[in-house]
């Protein structure tokens, strides 16, 4: 009888659908800079620090919020609200 052995698994797909597709974008786009146009890194990450500064507050804010509804359980009244609101 033909010992038959399961097929190894492909660990490049299950890697490629765990990966963050946007931070993935993020990495790769300042290594594009460089390796295309490497003078003007430095201008593209100083632009990018100092928009992601002027946005960082309001996504330090919905972060907080977000950790505050998991935690005190509230999740589950949201949904009966914005059904009141949307129903005005």
């Amino acid at each position: 009888m033909a010992d038959i052995t399961p097929p190894a698994p492909r660990r490049l797909p299950a890697l490629w659908s765990r990966i963050d597709k946007v931070w993935l974008v993020a990495l790769l786009l300042p290594v594009a800079v460089a390796l295309l146009d490497s003078a003007q890194l430095l201008p593209v990450l100083e632009i990018t620090a100092r928009n992601f500064g002027n946005t960082g507050i309001f996504i330090v804010i919905a972060i907080t919020l977000v950790a505050y509804v998991k935690a005190t359980g509230r999740r589950r009244c949201w949904p009966k609200r914005l059904r009141a609101i949307n129903a005005r």
